[in-house]
């Protein structure tokens, strides 16, 4: 088959144009793979923060609450200090509660067996220990009591580093 000048002009012109739009299309295609790949990015790091926050607000909590055990000779608690554990209470209920919205279906369980320790912490601490001090109670009593405020404070903490751990891992 003998080409001509303009066959070869056009077929060239034909492969270049080709060429172009795989090129283009291999560029979208990867773009795109990028732009989800930081959306991913970006929600963890938001799905992080939102454990760091509630890492924070037990840690509070457990220290204000044993505060509390070292200040029970008063035979009454500041009310700052009920203010602040309503306050890290509710900031670990809030924050939580928008975790478990936001995390994919493979870290719901994890999510919501950490939500399951905040109420006992806080009935601990807010209603338990607050009545104990009130009470003027045992110290066999304020052991049980700092038992429970251990179990479920650390074991939240242990989870949520261990989530925020399973965050960093991913990204």
């Amino acid at each position: 088959m003998n080409w001509t000048i303009k066959h070869k002009m056009i077929a060239i012109g034909t492969v270049a144009a080709l060429s172009l739009a795989a090129q283009a299309g291999l560029s979208w295609y990867f773009g795109q793979s990028i732009a989800g790949k930081v959306a991913e990015a970006e929600n963890a790091a938001q799905q992080l923060e939102y454990v760091n926050d509630m890492k924070a607000a037990n840690l509070e909590m457990v220290l204000m609450a044993m505060d509390w055990i070292i200040d029970k000779a008063e035979g009454q608690i500041q009310p700052e200090r009920v203010e602040i554990i309503a306050n890290n209470a509710r900031i670990l209920r809030e924050t939580g509660g928008v975790l478990l919205s936001e995390v994919g279906e493979n870290d719901k369980a994890t999510v919501q067996s950490i939500l399951e320790k905040i109420d006992p912490l806080a009935k601990g601490i807010q209603v338990d220990l607050k009545a104990l001090i009130e009470s003027n109670a045992s110290q066999e009593e304020f052991s049980k009591i700092d038992d429970v405020i251990d179990e479920f404070g650390e074991g939240m903490t242990d989870a949520l580093s261990a989530f925020a751990a399973t965050l960093k891992e991913r990204f």
